[in-house]
């Protein structure tokens, strides 16, 4: 954050050699980072896309393999809410099946060897 305004974004446009940076500031949701991405790229971007992304970033952090797994499973429903084609086939949804599955395997070997120390 930067003078107390942020989170901020900040975007780098490399324009034939001429380097133009533009911050953003105070971008605290993803709504917002999608008006930045729609007006810095000219291009929108669909909310749930960001809102899946949001959603992985926090379980690629999270300390217990449960927490991932509940992020992670919001961000898969999250891309396959609307049936659209790009965010059912997209990198960031086959990207939150696999880490959930390396959840799942965490939770399975949590508990194996909480139950055979148990014994």
């Amino acid at each position: 954050s930067q003078c107390g305004k942020g989170p901020n974004i900040m975007v780098v446009d490399d324009n034939n050699g001429e380097i133009n940076e533009k911050m953003y500031f105070g971008v605290e949701d993803v709504t917002t980072a999608s008006a930045v991405l729609d007006v810095v790229t000219g291009e929108e971007y669909p909310i749930n896309l960001l809102v899946a992304s949001a959603s992985i970033a926090d379980a690629e952090h999270a300390t217990s393999p449960s927490k991932k797994e509940t992020l992670l499973t919001s961000a898969i429903s999250a891309l396959t809410k609307d049936d659209d084609p790009t965010l059912v086939n997209s990198f960031a949804r086959a990207h939150a099946l696999y880490l959930r599955a390396d959840a799942r395997l965490d939770l399975l070997a949590s508990s194996s060897s909480s139950s055979s120390s148990s014994s």
